[in-house]
């Protein structure tokens, strides 16, 4: 079996390769997927990555929730194990921190207890559901005490792993993983 990190190293390549146009056409369709979604219609509240390097773009996500009256609360990185998410009203509210993403500059806390749709970056995803993030465990750790939360991985197919990746204890399985070519359903 292949290592988490070769297996990351795999696909982020993939994505990396990507031509600009057609990202621009799969986020679109990310996003078209996104709105129809149950979980994004039912809740008032989401919890949304900010997207980093060749990550599918949440900005048009993070803009149009604000406009539908959502409640959006992005991450911030407060220690090597430690992340919390911070209400946002738009982009002005957004400055880069950690490894050069864009992070919350507000001070309102997400409360852990609230009920929200959390939208995941990822490396990779496998057809069980299982997420591969970027190694640090942020937000495994962060969904340990909110199991409660709807949480939806935002992918290229590319990024999809045709085996069973690699899972220990701590990893949390996602509901569902929107790509540009369909909606893969975990729960």
């Amino acid at each position: 079996m292949e290592t988490k990190k070769v297996i990351r190293a795999q696909l982020l390549s993939k994505r990396e390769q990507i031509l600009a146009k057609d990202k621009k056409l799969w986020e679109e369709e990310i996003f078209r997927k996104l709105l129809l979604l149950p979980e994004y219609q039912n809740h008032d509240t989401l919890l949304l990555y900010v997207n980093y390097q060749s990550e599918v773009s949440t900005k048009k996500i993070l803009e149009h929730s604000l406009k539908d009256k959502k409640r959006v609360f992005c991450p911030r990185v407060l220690s090597a194990q430690e992340m919390e998410f911070y209400e946002v009203k738009g982009m002005e509210d957004l400055k880069e921190g950690y490894r050069g993403i864009l992070e919350p500059i507000t001070t309102f806390a997400f409360s852990k207890n609230e009920r929200a749709l959390m939208i995941l970056p990822l490396s990779a995803f496998d057809f069980l559901g299982n997420r591969l993030g970027y190694g640090k465990g942020y937000y495994d750790r962060y969904r340990q005490d909110c199991a409660h939360l709807s949480a939806v991985g935002l992918a290229f197919q590319c990024q999809l792993w045709e085996g069973i990746l690699p899972a220990e204890d701590h990893d949390q399985k996602l509901d569902k993983v929107i790509t540009q070519k369909q909606v893969y359903d975990f729960s």
